[in-house]
């Protein structure tokens, strides 16, 4: 069995394709999965939406899917200013289309869910690859774990654990257009991680968010210098 593993597409529709373009060469898969953070803070909202739908990705549902679904207050200004914008762009078909995705995935033994099993919207830092083993466990329970919601790949082996944080196709740590995604590979019983990075253009993106008036964003405005 053969996956594709990724998350935190967060409307970026260049990324997006950059990430289903590269993956193509370490296909086929059996699956492909999104974990979640589909449309807010980015340029393509819907067009993220239906980008994954064309291509086959199931998705879970993430903390900035369920603040658009529920209409949801988000945390700080400038996340309600982008949840106001996003809002007004979505289709009531999409916005059904956020309110239907599950908030777990699984295949084989592997469990997905966007941050943590008890609620997409638990703190990044509860993500992390530094949590101790035994609060890894009373997180995230025991067997193998995928998820995303912290931005940056890593893989966390504790007993009766494995974490796997798949990353983001977009906003990655640094400000620089790095969409990244996850290979998982089973075999005999046994799971491999390979984790991957692709560079691309984020012209494209730039000029849509200030075509359609994408409310200011720190990562967007750092790539611009």
């Amino acid at each position: 069995m053969r996956l594709l593993l990724f998350s935190d597409v967060h409307g970026n529709l260049t990324a997006l394709e950059a990430v289903l373009e590269a993956a193509r060469a370490y296909g086929p898969y059996d699956g492909a999965y999104c974990l979640g953070d589909l449309a807010l803070f980015g340029p393509h909202p819907e067009e993220c939406l239906d980008r994954l739908t064309e291509a086959g990705v199931q998705a879970l549902a993430g903390n900035t899917d369920e603040w658009l679904a529920q209409d949801l207050e988000a945390p700080t200004p400038t996340a309600q200013a982008h949840l106001a914008w996003c809002r007004a762009r979505l289709s009531p078909e999409a916005l059904a289309f956020l309110r239907g995705l599950p908030r777990a995935l699984q295949a084989a033994d592997l469990r997905m869910v966007h941050a943590t099993p008890r609620t997409p919207h638990d703190d990044p830092e509860r993500c992390g690859p530094d949590l101790p083993p035994d609060e890894a466990r009373a997180v995230f329970g025991e067997g193998l774990v995928a998820f995303g919601h912290r931005h940056g790949a890593f893989l966390a082996i504790s007993p009766g654990l494995v974490r796997v944080n798949v990353s983001s196709v977009s906003i990655p740590p640094e400000p620089r257009p790095l969409a990244r995604f996850t290979v998982a590979t089973r075999h005999a019983g046994h799971w491999s991680f390979a984790q991957h990075e692709v560079p691309y253009d984020p012209t494209p993106a730039l000029r849509a968010a200030r075509a359609r008036g994408l409310p200011p964003f720190p990562w967007w405005q750092a790539l611009v210098g």
